[in-house]
């Protein structure tokens, strides 16, 4: 065991180690030092002894001293910074990324003062005129611009309505805020000025994520009126002179991930986020088919005093931090919108941990990923504790870098929970002095539409006590009504666990609270309707009956029977009831019970009230009547379970209405249970009298309005207590009467994109036929497949056809492997013989795949192979097809590198092939690597 790793161990184990002349002193609980730890120990004294009095005497600067001036630093990127670098790279035009600061300023103001400040501000932080390359030996650097002016961009609305244009002003700084940045080209840093008068202004600071945080802003306004005060001739105190540059901090923090502390850190995490990291299931209320970018917004308010007031309290009487008050309410909340008892939430640490580093403009902002365990048979202030204890342990390992995490985790971002939920509570520094004679306020909020995640909640405590929350979202996913909703229901939990702390969470409701000021009404509290008899366990008359009545038939109309072999054979007993109800009940002949057309001619020769019959069936007579001639004036009785929500949609557009219907393994006969609708792109049902509905969480709870849970029929046959019918599918209340459906299991996503996919290939010259599918890999890890037969003589490379589908597939996040066939094995009814397609996984030689060519190409296969873990690499393969993540990519960038001698740029790595990435190394990189 080499020392690194046993000190590792050590401080795992909380084994402490004390150098006392030539002897070891070790101190160890109960049970951590081992008969195997101690022969190790005493195997590696000398080694040990000389590690720990390095640490000792202060010359090891990676264990224990902070950063220190150095000349290797220049140019150094932290990880963080090395992290957004490469994410910029893949989407440079992605705004994602950048953020927007704001002041308002009143009173006369020097603007030439000013731009002498922000330009002084500038020279004393070389970051701030700093641009980000790919320098000539291959890896990522910063280049900082001795000579680099910063231009304050002016914008005058003194003729506009005085009435309006702060909100102008406010729009403009929001348009300015999504301009990306150049980074290769451009500092990171843009200043704008806004006035409307003599005496009104607002300075809007523009900068990107990779050089500052949010006490980077705090430092510019700081040293700025500094600097301007002494520019306008008054009496200033300077901003001290800074001994470091933020450079010797990036280099000393990289130097520091191999310290033995930092390497448990790592391990701690690992063994802390051990399981399921996929994405929480947030009840999204937008359809985001088509987005190509993550679009942010945010609503602002504040927290009355008084429940500020009682926080504070309740804190002091319990040992916690509002901090921590605060993060249990937001993670109970969240573990029930997703409906789930596990939950990671992602939080800030500030790196600034000495005062050389408080003074310093740059991105020292760490995260730390919190894993929750959510049980309800708690009580609120059980709750709590448990929240501070796995909060402070999260805090006991903070001395590694995220990204160090991450790797070690070997998960990619964009397909997992870490920074999906994310929450930080901040205390703020108070108003400005003021500048001179300029009076210095907070501006206004200004959204840059950039988020990572789904969710952010921001708060900030001033020093009287004052709070304001900004609640961050995916605008491509939520609505401004469900994230208000969610707010409101965040300061209901926390006052419910104020009133009463011994109040158990499983008692706890999501009601909504009218505590928030933020000049807006709370939506209407909707109840959750209950559970009410319905057909089952009724007599035949009685439901026959109700049907009639639910359907609205009289006597002599015609209800058809089609039972297509769909697994429909429950639709039978319509014919027995619709003959109780003097309904006439038909059947198509034999032959248009599995022919489309003949169906459709049958139908079209006579219309019937009220049609039965399974989705696939129903869907393909809607087809063949594209103007609703027919099918117009028909009700369609089909059961929806697995049905695609757009073949849904369709049916509902084609028919006159569409009742859904369930058959029960448990009871004899259908349960007629719903109406579907079709409202902005999403599939709803409307419960159908005397059949109510319930959406209940993972608890058997009822779920309110706007929060996702599984949709249940309420029954209560007489005799057999409350039973609860799946229907198949999970939605959320709109209204009192509407449910929103928001999936129905887990095959709707996939059969969607399937379908595009098959569209688009059917376009595409040559190809024949395809198929589309999820697997995965021996990894574990999930592939979108898809199997593509070509006309011989006409065939497209994989790449090609990879770029004809560029706008479906979803790119790096979801992995797509496409595998080319001479044929694809399909059964005499058109079904694909799953066991007989070629494996993408198994061994070499399977059609379609060619080998790497000797040399460059063969190096960049034994790269690429090496660090994502697979023997087979193809010439045609992407890093995207593969599965590779952003993190992966920084291995293998720095692994050609090594290699090659050179630096591969990451959109090529990720988006192009092997093959064609190979013709972009220089032609002396094979001979690089046989050198190495």
């Amino acid at each position: 065991m080499k020392v690194g790793d046993l000190l590792t161990l050590l401080v795992e184990r909380d084994v402490r180690l004390k150098p006392s002349g030539d002897r070891l002193i070790v101190n160890a609980p109960s049970g951590a030092l081992t008969p195997e730890l101690a022969a190790a120990i005493r195997d590696n004294k000398a080694e040990i002894l000389a590690v720990l009095s390095e640490i000792s005497d202060g010359s090891d600067t990676r264990y224990v001293r902070g950063p220190e001036p150095s000349s290797e630093a220049t140019g150094c990127l932290s990880p963080s910074q090395e992290r957004l670098w490469t994410v910029s790279q893949l989407d440079p035009a992605n705004p994602r990324y950048s953020l927007c600061d704001t002041l308002r300023l009143q009173g006369t103001l020097d603007v030439s003062a000013l731009e002498r400040a922000l330009q002084a501000v500038c020279e004393r932080h070389g970051l701030l005129r700093s641009r980000f390359v790919s320098a000539a030996g291959g890896e990522a650097r910063v280049v900082t611009e001795e000579d680099c002016r910063l231009t304050l961009e002016r914008i005058d609305l003194s003729g506009y309505p005085s009435e309006r244009v702060e909100s102008i002003a406010r729009d403009r700084m929001e348009a300015l805020a999504m301009v990306p940045f150049d980074l290769t080209n451009e500092p990171a840093l843009r200043a704008y000025l806004v006035s409307w008068g003599s005496d009104e202004h607002l300075l809007g600071i523009v900068t990107h994520a990779i050089i500052w945080d949010a006490a980077s802003f705090e430092i510019l306004v700081r040293e700025t009126g500094q600097f301007y005060t002494q520019f306008v001739g008054r009496p200033s105190v300077m901003p001290a002179e800074l001994r470091l540059r933020y450079d010797d901090y990036a280099y000393w923090q990289r130097l520091r991930q191999e310290a033995p502390d930092t390497r448990a850190a790592v391990a701690y995490w690992k063994g802390r986020l051990a399981g399921d990291l996929s994405p929480h299931p947030l009840p999204a209320d937008i359809d985001s088919e088509g987005e190509s970018v993550a679009r942010g917004a945010r609503i602002h308010a504040e927290i009355p005093r008084a429940l500020s007031a009682a926080v504070h309290a309740y804190c002091r009487r319990s040992g916690v931090t509002p901090f921590m008050l605060w993060l249990a309410a937001y993670v109970l909340l969240l573990s029930r919108y997703s409906d789930s008892e596990t939950l990671v939430v992602t939080t800030t640490v500030q790196g600034r941990d000495s005062p050389e580093l408080e003074r310093l403009i740059g991105t020292f902002t760490n995260h730390i990923f919190l894993g929750f365990e959510v049980d309800e048979r708690r009580s609120f202030e059980d709750h709590v504790v448990n929240v501070r204890d796995i909060a402070l342990d999260g805090f006991a390992h903070q001395n590694c870098a995220a990204e160090s995490v991450i790797e070690a985790l070997d998960v990619d971002l964009a397909r997992s929970r870490l920074f999906q939920l994310n929450f930080t509570y901040r205390h703020s520094g108070g108003r400005p002095h003021p500048w001179g004679e300029v009076l210095i306020l907070p501006g206004p909020v200004v959204d840059a539409h950039g988020i990572n995640g789904d969710l952010a909640l921001w708060m900030d405590e001033t020093p009287k006590g004052e709070v304001t929350v900004d609640l961050s979202y995916r605008a491509d996913r939520f609505s401004e009504g469900m994230i208000t909703r969610l707010l409101d229901r965040l300061l209901s939990l926390l006052e419910q666990g104020l009133a009463r702390p011994d109040l158990m969470l499983l008692d706890m409701s999501l009601s909504l609270s009218s505590a928030i000021t933020s000049g807006r009404t709370p939506p209407p509290v909707v109840p959750v309707p209950a559970a009410v008899p319905a057909l089952i366990g009724k007599p035949e008359q009685e439901k026959a009956e109700q049907l009639a009545r639910m359907l609205g038939l009289c006597p002599g109309d015609r209800l058809m029977i089609a039972d297509s072999g769909g697994g429909d054979a429950g639709y039978r007993i319509f014919e027995r009831v619709a003959a109780r109800s003097g309904v006439v009940a038909s059947t198509p002949s034999r032959y248009s019970a599995h022919d489309e057309r003949s169906l459709y001619s049958e139908i079209s020769a006579c219309p019937p009230e009220v049609l039965v019959t399974g989705v696939p069936m129903a869907a393909a007579l809607s087809r063949l009547d594209t103007d609703s001639r027919v099918l117009g004036a028909t009700t369609l009785i089909v059961n929806p379970r697995h049905a695609h929500p757009e073949v849904l949609r369709e049916l509902i557009r084609s028919f006159s209405a569409v009742h859904y219907v369930l058959t029960s393994e448990t009871h004899q006969g259908p349960i007629l249970f719903a109406a579907g609708r079709a409202e902005s792109g999403a599939v709803c049902v409307e419960p159908l009298e005397p059949v109510e509905l319930m959406v209940v969480d993972r608890l058997g709870r009822a779920s309110p309005i706007g929060v996702d849970g599984e949709i249940v029929l309420g029954v209560s046959p007489e005799e057999e207590g409350e039973l609860r019918v799946p229907a198949g599918c999970r939605g959320r209340w709109l209204s009192a009467d509407r449910i929103r459906v928001t999936a129905w299991h887990d095959r709707a996503t996939l059969y969607k994109l399937a379908d595009r996919l098959r569209g688009r290939l059917a376009e595409q010259p040559g190809v024949v036929d395809a198929h589309v599918e999820i697997r995965r890999a021996d990894t574990g890890a999930a592939r979108l497949l898809v199997w593509v037969e070509q006309s011989f003589g006409a065939e497209q490379t994989t790449t090609s056809l990879r770029d004809a589908l560029s706008d479906l597939l979803p790119g790096r996040h979801c992995p797509t492997l496409i595998v080319d066939v001479p044929a694809l094995p399909r059964r005499s009814d058109g079904s694909v013989v799953r066991e007989r397609l070629p494996d993408p996984f198994g061994a070499p030689g399977m059609l379609g795949f060619e080998l790497p060519r000797a040399g460059t190409e063969q190096s960049i296969a034994e790269i690429w192979a090496d660090i994502l873990g697979t023997e087979r690499i193809g010439a045609h393969d992407s890093f995207a097809e593969l599965g590779g993540t952003s993190l992966q990519a920084l291995r293998v960038i720095q692994q050609m590198q090594l290699r090659l001698g050179w630096r591969v740029e990451p959109r090529l790595l990720f988006f192009q092939s092997l093959r064609r990435v190979a013709e972009y190394a220089p032609k002396d990189a094979i001979v690089r690597d046989r050198a190495a």
